[in-house]
């Protein structure tokens, strides 16, 4: 199948794509709260991501 051969360069291009729009956000959201609580939140979201 196609989709197999590609299945790391397909899945750059997500990881590329997710990183362009979690800096999208971040910014957006770095301008509502001060970078000690974005930090604190973003510290707890990442505890509950499975590595």
């Amino acid at each position: 199948m196609i989709l197999t051969q590609f299945t790391g360069e397909i899945s750059a291009l997500v990881a590329a794509l997710f990183w362009a729009i979690a800096s999208v956000i971040y910014a957006n959201v770095g301008t509502k709260i001060p970078p000690l609580g974005l930090n604190l939140i973003k510290g707890g979201i990442a505890n509950f991501l499975p590595v």
